[in-house]
């Protein structure tokens, strides 16, 4: 009987490392930009124009590095498309707040997505958490209150924007899984 050899792809790591690196500071950066122009250009108008930018760039990216046509095919079904869907949501909800939120507390919302992560992969994915884990998130989440002061003036409604961006982002990183 023949074992089917399977192909192996090595670990990229250090790749990995710098794409991240890459992402966090063009993330950073789109955001200072839109701060800057959010005085002048609408919310939507930010938004396609980055699409029209960014998806073709996709495009070629899983051309030139997947399998053609067929890594296009693959990311067409449910999951994917899903994971896509969270990602508009959480951008709509951070690019709705940054015009009219400071950063920061644009940041502190955002910042909930790993919180959430931590909480959320217990509720759906049944992974274990011990106390000293869930008094983590909930420490993290009083540190979230206290930076967004529900209850006092300084607080509006707006400030669950970025909060809503970071459930959603929680959310595609665990359909991502």
């Amino acid at each position: 009987m023949a074992v089917a050899e399977t192909s192996i792809r090595p670990d990229r790591i250090a790749l990995g490392i710098v794409f991240i690196l890459l992402s966090t500071f063009f993330t950073s950066l789109q955001d200072a930009i839109f701060k800057y122009a959010s005085a002048d250009v609408t919310l939507w108008q930010i938004y396609v124009l980055r699409s029209l930018f960014l998806i073709p760039a996709l495009l070629v990216i899983a051309f030139i590095w997947g399998d053609g046509a067929t890594t296009w095919r693959q990311s067409l079904r449910l999951w994917p498309m899903l994971r896509a869907l969270l990602f508009v949501l959480m951008y709509m909800s951070m690019y709705s707040a940054i015009p009219v939120l400071p950063l920061s507390a644009v940041a502190a919302g955002i910042y909930t997505a790993p919180l959430f992560v931590a909480a959320l992969s217990t509720l759906l994915l049944g992974e274990p958490a011990r106390l000293r884990g869930w008094l983590a998130i909930a420490l993290g989440f009083a540190g979230v209150l206290l930076i967004l002061r529900p209850g006092t003036e300084a607080f509006t409604w707006l400030m669950l924007l970025p909060v809503m961006a970071g459930f959603f982002y929680a959310l595609s990183s665990i359909t991502t899984r």
